[in-house]
Formats: C-alpha cells, sequence, structure tokens
C-alpha cells in the first residue's frame, strides 16, 4: 500500500507564489545577461573566427587565436575564459537560431550536442516548447474523461533500463536491485495516467535522491498538487528534507502501510509496465490515520 506525500507550500522562506514571483523576476535580468554573452560572443568572432577542425597545428592555434581574443578580454575588461566560451556558443548557434527564452547558459550545454538538427531541435525542449504540448495533451485527456483539467494528486515511481553501448559512462550506473546497468527513468504522472514530469539520471541513484529534484521541480511546475503517493523507497531522510526545503513534506499519518508491492506488484521495476498502472491501489489517508480504498 502506497505512502503519500503532501507537498509543501513553502520553498525555503518564502510560499510558492512568491518563489514563483522572484523567478519571473529573475528571467528579465537573466535574459539581458544572455544578450550581452552572445553579443561578446559574435564580436568575438568578427575579431577571430572560428577555424576549421585540423586546419593548424596546434602550437599555431594557441598563438594566432587565443592571444587576440586575451586582448580584446583585457580591453573590455572581463575574464579570457569569458571571451572564449561566448565565441565559441555563439559559433555554435547563429543568430536566427537562437531562443531569447533560453539563457545563454543552456545554449552553452547544448551546444555540446554534435549534430546540427539534433542540437537545434534541443532548444524546444529547452524553451519549454515540448512540456507545454504535454501539458495541453494531458488536459485534453482528462477534459475526455470528466476530470477537471489540473491534477491534485499524483504518483512518483521509476524504472532502470539497460543503456545501449554509446551511452557513455559518466551518464549510467549500475541499479544492483534490479541488475541493471543503464538509466533510470524517474516518473511523475497523475491519477489517470498521463506524465506530468519525467527525469533520466543513471541507474545507480537512488529513488529518494531523485526524488529531491524531481518533487522539488513538481511544486514549482505544478503548485496546485498537495499530495503524491510512493511506495516505501521513497521513505527515510527525504520526508526530514522536505520540511524545511519546500519539497513534498512529510507521509501519510500510516506508517505501518506494508511496501508498495503488496498492493501494485512490480512497483519501481524495470518490467515495462505502464506509467501509473498502480493508481487504483492507492490509498486516502483519514484524519484519523486509517487508509480507504477508492473505488475503481
Amino acid at each position: 500500500m502506497p505512502e503519500e506525500i503532501e507537498i509543501a507550500d513553502k520553498v525555503g522562506s518564502v510560499s510558492q507564489s512568491r518563489y514563483a514571483q522572484i523567478v519571473a523576476e529573475l528571467r528579465k535580468p537573466v535574459e539581458t545577461a544572455s544578450r550581452i554573452q552572445f553579443t561578446i560572443g559574435d564580436y568575438a568572432l568578427k575579431v577571430e573566427p572560428m577555424r576549421e577542425s585540423g586546419g593548424q597545428e596546434r602550437n599555431d592555434e594557441l598563438f594566432t587565436v587565443k592571444d587576440p581574443l586575451f586582448r580584446l578580454a583585457e580591453d573590455i575588461e572581463v575574464s579570457y575564459p569569458v571571451v572564449k566560451n561566448a565565441r565559441w556558443t555563439a559559433s555554435r548557434w547563429p543568430k536566427d537560431r537562437r531562443v531569447s527564452r533560453v539563457s545563454f547558459t543552456v545554449h552553452k550545454i547544448l551546444a555540446g550536442i554534435g549534430e546540427e538538427e539534433e542540437r537545434f531541435t534541443a532548444r524546444w525542449a529547452a524553451a519549454g516548447v515540448v512540456g507545454q504540448i504535454r501539458d495541453q495533451l494531458r488536459k485534453r485527456i482528462r477534459h475526455e474523461m470528466s476530470q477537471a483539467p489540473g491534477a491534485v494528486a499524483t504518483v512518483i515511481d521509476s524504472q532502470s533500463l539497460k543503456a545501449a553501448e554509446t551511452v557513455g559512462k559518466d551518464s549510467r550506473g549500475y541499479d544492483r536491485a534490479k541488475k541493471t546497468n543503464g538509466r533510470k527513468r524517474h516518473l511523475i504522472v497523475d491519477t489517470k495516467g498521463p506524465p506530468l514530469f519525467i527525469m533520466v539520471t543513471p541507474a545507480d541513484m537512488t529513488d529518494r535522491d531523485a526524488a529531491k529534484e524531481v518533487l522539488f521541480r513538481l511544486g514549482l511546475m505544478h503548485p496546485e498538487i498537495t499530495i503524491t503517493r510512493a511506495d516505501s523507497s521513497y521513505a527515510g531522510q527525504l520526508v526530514t528534507r522536505t520540511k524545511t526545503s519546500g519539497s513534498p513534506s512529510r507521509p501519510s499519518a500510516d506508517q505501518r502501510t506494508p511496501p508498495a508491492s503488496s498492493s501494485c506488484p512490480d512497483a519501481g521495476s524495470s518490467s515495462g509496465r505502464s506509467p501509473g498502472s498502480c493508481t487504483p491501489a492507492a490509498t486516502h489517508t483519514t484524519t484519523n490515520g486509517s487508509s480507504n480504498t477508492p473505488s475503481r
């Protein structure tokens, strides 16, 4: 029988609504800073355009590329790494491919994607477009099921999957419980099944550690959600942490509930079951701590 985790209404010392206001206010200076960094990069490319890979010996490049960029950095009173990184990032993102709502830092991270089309496609996910499409589809599904557009209760679970040989060691791990070498996807779904949030980590990350980040982001994206149901693998220090950080705060009053596997077989396993399949077994905690199984 899964435990219930209540979502706290604070982030640190401020309310969820105030935190959302702070984030909105900070986005403006971040956008300004991003424009400045791209401007530095564009001018650095005029001073020293990018060269074809393998076109020069490394020793020659050290003197012919670094020196003018170093001088530019000194003259505009910023560090050389700032100019170097701005130049490289700007070269990977032509002006017509940049997204104003996406920070320079995210552009820099995505710039490391080798395939050009894959890199440019990833910008839409970074801009939140993919998430908006997902949210609209979920609302439509809930409407067709005669449900309110927004969920207030969710289910969290994870699934470890074997990774392909092309997946690097830095993004994979070994899940001893599932005997799987690869990645783990952590999913939050509403009680009807549609996903609200998905995060992928190396398979050796514990459910509790991943839940700290997953549930924190969930609270920011969907402040209307108040309960997240989870199996026993999410118990422990996660509850203590959430009381002070503004993520999920506490389990249900019924601490004697057995692990989810007793009412939701294969909970957290890599058997490939559909997200939210344990929803019918979820319980609602009453004021006296007893549990009632909802009707199907």
